[in-house]
């Protein structure tokens, strides 16, 4: 009987775990990383990340943009108080 609740528990405890799970990234810019209001470079900037900073990615635009010879997509984050858009 305890080796079956045991069991159970950890089935439980992984099948949590699979659902929650969350999706850090860093910031990897010397310069750092501005973080937008909107996923356009007309968004305001409403705060701008230090470089090694974790941030949540919550969501990632589908559609790929090309800025000044870059293409990547518009992704949103979420660290601490701050949500917003960046690219990369």
């Amino acid at each position: 009987m305890k080796k079956i609740l045991i069991l159970y528990f950890c089935f439980i405890f992984n099948l949590i775990s699979a659902f929650a799970q969350t999706n850090y990234m860093y910031v990897d810019s010397l310069k750092g990383l501005r973080v937008r209001n909107s996923p356009n470079l007309n968004g305001e900037i409403i705060y701008s990340l230090q470089n090694k900073t974790q941030v949540e990615v919550l969501q990632t635009n589908d559609e790929k943009t090309n800025i000044n010879g870059v293409l990547g997509n518009w992704t949103l984050i979420k660290t601490r108080n701050i949500q917003g858009w960046v690219f990369g």
